[in-house]
């Protein structure tokens, strides 16, 4: 059993780029302006775009589009900002794709500030950056560099006159770091690039000098902004000087190297320029440079090494070059890339380049890549295109031109001073809102990268509530395309249905549980399934909830189609697209709506707020709920306090009881503004209702009753005491509990005295003396002061005096204490403590020591210690004012006072700042809110002052209070106003009328201008004159000038008035007379010549300031050897060089202004002297070397006239000669002179002359001057041929046709050989079937294959034949007249016989004609198709038709069909057919008689053929066909029900791919026709017997046994095949028997219909007699080896080797010779002579008779002559055919 397998093999769709890359193309104009490329391979895109599909806005908008290294869309960005409308330039930060930076282009007319933006690489907005000062300006493309260390450096161009401005920006810190431009306008900087080391930039532009002089300019610039060398090239020969528009730094390392590749422009050429960089990493001269002619535009440049530089230029109509200049050997290659210049639209704009590719972007309207295919796009698109064919999506080639040498430039290298000059300007982050936006891709042209996703099905989910979990799975997603490496990643965001929905992405699985009534509703969930290039596609699908024994009512259901889209459906062209879609989605909804849907609710009232003081403790309940609703039976309404915020649940604190809502809380914490929300509803209905509660507390406003407690008296050594007080009162006793405190003395109570202050008991128990002075607390700023008094200290005896006690205070150390905080009262025994330092905070507590003397006994003492502790209470603050300010402000300054520097607090910031002002004025007591001169902010204390109002002069008076803590304190402030010149008044006059003319020197017009104003002593007066018109300080042109004359009495204050101002220039107006210079002669070498001239004449007498000028031939500048002086009008002429003779018009031109004018011309003559005469002759005439043959008859020689340089004015020219050493003429009588005709003749028949030399002079002369020139005569003894005849030659041949002339014939036998050339005059002068190439082997092959060739017949071959004779040529021409007859044998046939059809009268039958074969090869067509009078019953087209019979239909019709082939001699057929209509009874017996009617007709179906058709008795195709289809075709029944299964089945019979063997060759070739074009199979050179079944059978159709062979196919076509037999014995193939090849199609799935696809029938079989073959002995192969030179044509073999093969095997084989051959070749009536069979007796008993009478082989020829046309005899005779 025979297996068929078929192997798909996938391919990978993810691993290359590919190009191009498009947006837009759908309702306007896309374009692509930049392009950059970051060290990972992500391309980023600068540009913008007016089509609405893409933006989404109206407008051009500026377009950004991020694509990630593999190539992919990852997001582009739309910016609505201001008017600005495209990206200008972009850029990677380097080293890092994080980071992008780029700048914005905006509108001419409007006034949107230069511009930076900050980009992350997810597509955010990092920052936006914009000058302060709202300067206009905007960065080129390649002007921006930002470089790994987050600087970013920048060329830019402002708005109307040009400067060279540079700039480098920290975004990170928002800061300009320098910014600088040169001081000269009509500069521009265009370009930057860093070293390697970050730190040199070079700026690449134009620059200009103070004189005005022009530099094509390259600036190196340190990291500070200095410009460390301003190279400057220049161009002396061009007046547009180049501009820079591209650098490039490289570094070879390997090298060594360092250099700037370098591109620049002038408007109509590119310079393609290579500087060298030295260690100092300034440039180095001179620089290599070479120009691309006619490319206007530097798109991008590339150094490969620092002497290869790679480059890509563009011209205006979109054509662009991509070249290579190799400055190492001057050459360059180039490629023409032609694609875009198909349409005007086409614009290039930038390119990035590396060392492996070359991207580049613009706008296209339509291209034409390479394989001549033309795509045209709806509007402009954006495109990114690779130069590189492997990643191409359309025909493209990058091969560069082989190398040209390469132009360089002569240019002049310099370096100008440093002139740069600082701006000062700062830069700020605009927080201003702006727009952007995420939109879809729109891809045009189908790449690998864009996938159809197709998405799984799957129905709509429903999940009871409280029943079991629900599990279901999503299929995965697949993809249309077949790819091998395609991974899928999925997810689902159910996080906002975490609550009963989980997902797991690695299974597609989802789980659903709940029994949470809560949760019914219907639910959408979106699974996304991603691929490589993050190409996403979507499946979202709807599940319900819902409870069974939930909802009683039936509910109703509505059904909701959502959306639906197919993404990306086959594209059929490439402008089919898909809008703004980049992903596919597929949803569906089912929505279950309820009637309680509908209840309508409405809440009851309450108010927006309400408050709840903590201190209350208890629930306070604020308003009732008693909302109402329409449809009670949907259930009553429920209730819930939420926050307005998320509607989570609200604080504990507020809760819903009986239809109350309550607040309740004493937690301080809780104060604070809740925003709250009521929902109410039913389980189907709910509705909101906001408002507010406040939580307050109400104790800072408490009230504290304290009760009265009895002084106490305490004796030392005393037992305790204790007393108690009762707890004191609050007006609101909420805010209670009261926290008591015992203080002793105001300072903490000392260790003997406990308080406990829950039961607010005092006790106290001490006998320590020490103790009496309790430690003290005082307050900074204490006010009172504190006083202390120290206790009473007594003796202890009462009998005795001890005298006075005496008392010291001291600190610890016994030092005194601190006198700025103690003062000790020693008259009342107390120390005032008191200090408002914070400074002593350092020093605190402080220690003080009491010592008690007994003043007579100083022994005895008594020390008490205590300390002072220093604390702040806030209840002291002090605030403190400075001495009244007073301060000068002059009219519209602005001054500012900050008053908190006046005003301060002693405590602060302890106790708090002051952060409350007021303000009044002291003299009108009014506030200063609205005060005309100073703004004052209550808050800081700040007083800003300012006024323009001069009213306001004089005193004025502020009071300013600040607050705290019930504190206060005021500072006077007193504000003196004056004024400056600013407040000036100008007090004008009125300004006459003027009138000036520029060119009257002699007369000046003089006018006053009084202008004072109310300040002139302070503020004198300047004046400015400006043209109203052209705002220009100085007056140029003759016109009327309206003057501004301005006043300035400030620079701020003036006034202006309108001086009218006549300005006349009636000097080129006025008539102008020349004076008129008479012609003049100068003659070389004379002294020098002075020609004066007068001055020209003006009409009006002061208008003498004439300018002269002189040139040559109207627009050329004077010679050299003339001296024009235009002051001295005189010209100077001397010169000595004789190419100065000639005659100079020269026009000298006075004029007056710009177009008053006189011109005066003068002709000089400038004459050669005749010492100085040249005589000279460019072609003498005669050569060098003459050679003269002594066989020839005369020979003339003739030289030509001499020239002199004075055109014969010096004498007339004569001539001499001489021979050998000035002998004169003649010589001997053999040569002979004639000075007058300039001729020499030679005449000799004496050989013995043979080989002389004579050497002749020939000498011109005039006056002094001589020219002499000399040539030598050889007389030699030579052959010479004086005629060619060429022989006239006739032939006929078809196929390679090698025609051969014999070689001309020369009248002297002369060694000389014949050239020969052919020239072909016909229809093609060029035919490529006529090779000449063996011209001078005297051949000619005409391949004769190409039929079409036969349409223009008529040709002739002209042999041109050329002999070189020693002096002259001989030529001769043979005109050979070729017509061309294409071969037509047969007409075509039907490759089934038509067969009659027999049908009964109602019955229908499908009639299908099958296909066409013609055997000659040629196409058909089908002429006519005569239906006759079935016409009436047949339906359809040919070949397609339907036969529709009614009952009446009886009767035989006749169907005829004419056929023809297509060639030059076309060949009809006409083939017919009968359909027989009869009842069914007589069917049945006409059945017999119909079989033989069918087989008579198989028969003669060709009978009307023309003469001239050829049978194909080697065929037998139609039986095969026959058996195959019907079984047997030799029993009558069989053929009869074959006939009717033909008509049943017609279809299938008829369109069954036919083959046939159409010719077998000699030399076993055998040609397989097929019916129709089929698929060539790419392995057919591999088939062997399984494929096909090549046998051999004899006559009986039997395999032959006697046969040894091999076979293989040689050629494969749309329409035939070609296979190779090889006999091992080809003597034996068709020796006794003809044998006959047989073909069966065994795997015939290879043999298919190109159009159907339909296969060949399963071991179809053709069959076609085999003609003898050539043989294999030793005689065969000489003869092939020599036979070649004979011409044969297509079919036949070489008359040589088929004779000698007829001789050695026929002739003396007699086993296999046949003796009634020879009688049925003479009786050749009984046979066909189209058969085979005759052509193979013919040949054999032509080429016999041919060895023994060659005459009798014309005898014969001419005998049958008229058959000689067969192109079986034409095979079988060769050569012989073409001599005939």
């Amino acid at each position: 059993m025979i297996r068929e397998l078929q192997i798909i093999f996938q391919q990978a769709c993810f691993s290359a780029i590919r190009y191009p890359k498009l947006i837009g193309g759908n309702l306007d104009s896309t374009q692509f302006n930049v392009v950059d490329q970051d060290t990972q391979g992500n391309t980023i895109i600068g540009g913008s775009t007016s089509d609405n599909e893409v933006s989404q806005l109206s407008g051009q908008k500026p377009l950004v589009v991020f694509i990630s290294n593999g190539g992919d869309f990852q997001w582009t960005m739309i910016f609505n900002i201001l008017s600005y409308f495209s990206v200008s330039d972009i850029t990677f930060r380097y080293s890092s794709s994080t980071r992008i930076a780029l700048s914005f282009q905006t509108t001419a007319s409007s006034t949107d500030p230069f511009n930076i933006m900050v980009l992350t690489s997810t597509g955010t907005v990092f920052g936006f950056y914009t000058l302060t000062s709202l300067t206009k300006s905007f960065i080129p493309a390649t002007c921006l560099k930002y470089k790994s260390t987050g600087l970013v450096y920048l060329a830019m161009q402002p708005e109307g006159t040009q400067y060279f401005q540079i700039m480098r920006f920290d975004p990170d810190s928002v800061a300009i770091n320098f910014y600088k431009k040169w001081p000269q306008s009509e500069t521009q900087a265009n370009t930057v690039d860093y070293d390697t080391s970050n730190s040199y930039h070079y700026y690449g532009g134009i620059l200009k000098d103070s004189g005005g002089t022009f530099y094509t300019s390259v600036v190196t610039v340190e990291t500070s902004g200095n410009a460390k060398q301003i190279f400057t090239i220049r161009k002396s020969t061009a007046t547009q000087q180049f501009s820079v528009k591209r650098i490039e730094y490289f570094q070879d390392t390997a090298a060594g190297t360092k250099c700037l590749a370098v591109c620049a422009e002038d408007g109509q050429d590119a310079m393609i320029m290579k500087l060298n960089v030295n260690s100092g990493y300034t440039l180095d001269s001179p620089g290599q440079s070479t120009l691309i002619n006619g490319y206007t535009q530097c798109i991008q440049v590339s150094a490969k090494n620092c002497m290869t530089i790679r480059y890509l230029v563009g011209a205006n109509n979109a054509q662009i070059k991509l070249g290579e200049a190799d400055f190492s050997s001057s050459q360059y290659r180039y490629k023409d890339v032609n694609y875009y210049t198909s349409d005007a639209n086409n614009q290039i704009f930038h390119s990035w380049m590396d060392s492996t590719q070359v991207i580049y972007v613009g706008t296209i309207k339509a291209f034409t890549n390479e394989a001549a295919t033309t795509t045209t796009f709806t509007q402009n698109i954006g495109w990114l295109m690779n130069s590189d064919p492997s990643y191409s999506e359309i025909t493209i080639t990058n091969a560069l031109s082989t190398p040209s040498s390469m132009s360089t430039e002569t240019l002049t290298y310099s370096t100008l001073s440093n002139s740069f000059q600082s701006i000062t300007d700062t830069i700020g982050k605009v927080s201003k809102q702006f727009t952007s936006a995420i939109i879809s891709i729109v891809p045009q042209i189908v790449t690998p990268s864009v996938m159809t996703i197709i998405t799984s099905t799957i129905a709509d989910q429903q999940y009871a509530i409280g029943n079991e979990a629900m599990t279901f799975t999503i299929p995965a997603f697949t993809l249309q395309q077949t790819c091998s490496d395609v991974v899928f990643q999925y997810s689902s965001d159910v996080s906002a249905l975490s609550a009963f929905v989980q997902f797991s992405a690695s299974t597609r699985f989802y789980t659903v549980y709940t029994n949470s009534k809560s949760y019914a509703g219907v639910y959408e969930i979106k699974m996304i399934g991603k691929i490589n290039n993050n190409q996403s596609a979507e499946h979202q699908y709807n599940y319900l909830h819902y409870n069974l024994y939930f909802n009683k009512n039936k509910p109703n259901f509505q059904f909701k189609f959502l959306h639906y889209h197919q993404f990306n459906e086959n594209f059929k062209n490439l402008n089919q697209f898909i809008k703004t879609q980049y992903f596919a989605t597929q949803q569906f909804s089912i929505q279950i709506n309820h009637n309680c849907n509908n209840d309508i609710i409405t809440p009851s009232a309450i108010l927006a707020s309400y408050d709840y003081f903590i201190e209350l403790g208890t629930a306070q309940y604020k308003f009732t709920l008693s909302w109402t609703h329409l449809m009670s039976y949907c259930g009553s309404i429920t209730y819930s306090v939420v926050n307005q915020a998320n509607d989570q649940t609200a604080d504990s604190i507020f809760y819903i009881s009986s239809y109350y809502f309550y607040v309740s809380t004493s937690i301080s914490s809780k104060i604070n503004t809740y925003n709250l929300r009521i929902i109410g509803g039913t389980a189907y209905k709910s509705v909101r209702q906001d408002f507010i509660v406040i939580i307050k507390t109400d104790c800072p406003n408490v009230v504290i009753t304290a009760q009265n407690i009895i002084d106490k008296t305490y004796s030392l050594g005393s037992s305790r005491q204790t007393f108690s007080f009762i707890n004191w009162s609050l007006s609101k006793p909420g805010c209670g509990p009261i926290s008591y405190t015992l203080l002793i003395d105001n300072a903490a109570k000392p260790s003997w005295v406990q308080f406990d202050t829950t039961t607010r008991t005092i006790s106290y128990e001490t006998s320590d003396t020490q103790a009496i002075v309790a430690n003290q607390i005082i307050y900074l700023n204490e006010s009172p002061v504190k006083r202390l008094t120290l206790p009473s200290i007594t003796q202890s005896s009462s009998t005795i005096s001890c005298g006075l006690v005496t008392q010291e205070v001291t600190d610890a150390s016994n030092q005194p204490l601190d006198p700025a905080i103690f003062t000790y009262h020693q008259t009342n025994n107390s120390i005032a403590i008191f200090t408002s330092d914070k400074a002593n905070f350092i020093s605190s507590p402080f220690s003080v020591k009491v010592i008690n003397h007994l003043q007579d006994y100083p022994a005895i003492v008594l020390i008490q210690n205590f300390l002072v502790t220093l604390e702040i209470d806030c209840q002291f603050e002090q605030l403190t004012s400075s001495a009244d300010i007073s301060l000068n402000y002059i009219v519209y300054d602005k001054q500012w006072l900050n008053l908190s520097d006046s005003i301060k607090s002693n405590l602060s910031p302890h106790c708090g700042t002051i952060t409350q002002y007021t303000c009044k004025n002291q003299i009108s007591s009014s506030d200063c809110v609205n005060d005309d001169l100073i703004l004052f902010n209550s808050t800081t204390g700040s007083l800003r002052i300012y006024t323009e109002n001069k009213n306001l002069i004089g005193t004025h008076q502020y009071l300013i209070t600040g607050y705290l803590n019930n504190k206060q304190a005021i500072q006077k402030v007193i504000v003196t106003v004056i004024k400056d010149c600013r407040s000036a008044v100008i007090t004008k006059s009125a300004l006459p009328a003027l009138t000036y003319d520029i060119s009257n020197g002699t007369n000046n017009y003089i006018t006053d201008v009084i202008w004072t104003n109310d300040m002139i002593n302070q503020c004198p007066m300047s004046y400015q004159l400006i043209d109203q018109d052209t705002t220009l300080t100085s007056i140029h042109d003759s016109q009327q000038y309206s003057i501004i004359v301005t006043g300035f009495a400030h620079s701020t204050v003036s006034s202006s008035e309108t001086l009218s101002l006549t300005i006349t220039n009636l000097c080129p107006s006025s008539q102008i007379t020349a004076q008129p210079i008479q012609d003049q002669d100068y003659i070389t070498s004379n002294p020098v010549k002075i020609i004066q001239f007068d001055s020209w004449i003006s009409s009006i007498s002061y208008c003498t300031q004439f300018t002269y000028t002189a040139a040559y031939n109207d627009t050329q500048s004077i010679p050299n050897f003339i001296t024009f002086n235009p002051i001295a009008k005189t010209f100077s002429i001397q010169t000595m060089q004789i190419s100065d003779i000639g005659e100079y018009q020269i026009k000298v031109k006075g004029q007056i202004g710009n177009g008053n004018f006189q011109e005066a011309s003068f002709t000089l003559s400038v004459i050669l002297s005749c010492s100085q005469n040249v005589i000279s002759v460019a072609n003498f005439g005669i050569p060098d070397q003459v050679q003269y043959n002594i066989t020839q008859s005369e020979m003339v020689l003739q030289f030509n006239e001499f020239t002199d340089m004075s055109n014969l004015s010096c004498g007339p020219m004569s001539y001499s000669a001489s021979y050998n050493n000035q002998q004169n003429f003649p010589y001997l009588d053999v040569i002979q002179f004639d000075s007058i005709l300039r001729q020499f003749k030679i005449q000799t028949k004496n050989p013995q002359l043979n080989n002389t030399l004579i050497t002749i002079q020939v000498k011109a002369f005039i006056g002094v001057s001589i020219k002499i020139v000399q040539f030598q005569v050889t007389l030699l003894y030579l052959c010479h041929v004086d005629q060619l005849i060429p022989l006239k030659l006739n032939g006929q041949s078809s196929g390679d046709y090698m025609i051969e002339f014999d070689e001309f014939i020369k009248n002297e036998n002369c060694s000389y050989p014949v050239i020969y050339s052919l020239q072909i005059k016909g229809f093609n002068s060029n035919a490529t079937f006529i090779n000449g190439s063996e011209i001078n082997q005297r051949k000619i092959k005409v391949n004769l294959e190409n039929k079409q060739e036969a349409y223009n017949p008529d040709y002739v071959l002209e042999i041109q034949g050329i002999v070189q004779n020693i002096n002259d040529q001989v030529k001769s021409v043979l005109s050979i007249p070729l017509k061309l007859i294409a071969i037509n044998n047969n007409p075509p046939k039907y490759a089934l016989p038509l067969q009659n059809i027999k049908l009964s009268a109602g019955e229908s039958q499908d009639l299908v004609f099958p296909g066409l074969l013609d055997m000659d090869g040629d196409e058909s067509r089908i002429i006519q198709v005569n239906m006759g009078q079935a016409a009436k019953f047949i339906s359809g087209s040919y070949p397609n038709y339907k036969i529709q019979t009614s009952p009446s239909s009886f009767g035989t019709y006749k169907i005829s069909v004419t056929v023809e082939d297509i060639n030059p001699n076309p060949k009809q057929q006409t083939y017919s057919f009968n359909i027989q209509i009869e009842k069914k009874v007589q069917q049945q017996q006409q059945q017999t008689q119909d079989i033989q009617e069918n087989q008579a007709q198989d028969n003669i179906q060709n009978s009307t053929s023309s003469s001239n058709e050829t049978d194909n008795e080697n065929s037998t195709e139609t039986s095969v066909i026959l058996n195959n289809q019907y079984a047997s075709a030799n029993s009558p029944s069989s053929f009869s029900q074959a006939a009717q299964n033909k008509i049943k089945d017609s279809k299938k019979s008829f369109k069954t791919l036919i083959a046939l063997i159409s010719k077998i060759s000699n030399e076993g070739s055998a040609t397989i026709q097929f019916s129709s074009e089929i698929i060539i199979p790419k392995n057919y050179n591999s088939f062997d017997h399984k494929i096909l079944l090549v046998r051999i059978k004899d006559g009986e159709g039997k395999i032959s046994q006697d046969l040894n062979y091999t076979w293989k196919i040689t050629e494969f076509k749309e329409k035939s095949l070609t296979l190779q037999l090889l006999f091992n014995e080809p003597k034996l193939v068709s020796a006794k028997d003809q044998h006959k090849l047989s073909i069966g199609f065994k795997g015939n799935n290879y043999f298919r219909d190109s159009a159907s696809n339909q296969a060949i029938s399963y071991l179809y079989e053709t069959n076609r007699l085999i003609p003898r073959q050539m043989f294999k002995d030793a005689a065969t192969k000489a003869l092939q080896a020599v036979g070649g030179s004979v011409s044969t044509g297509v079919g036949s073999v070489v008359y040589g080797i088929f004779a000698v093969n007829l001789l050695l095997n026929s002739i003396f084989d007699f086993s296999l010779y046949n003796p009634k051959d020879i009688g049925q070749l003479l009786f050749s009536v009984q046979y066909k002579t189209t058969s085979d069979f005759f052509a193979a007796i013919f040949s054999k008993f032509l080429l016999a008779i041919m060895l023994i009478l060659p005459f009798a082989v014309w005898f014969i020829a001419f005998i049958f002559r008229h058959k000689l046309m067969n192109q079986n005899i034409k095979d079988r005779i060769g050569t012989i055919y073409n001599q005939i």
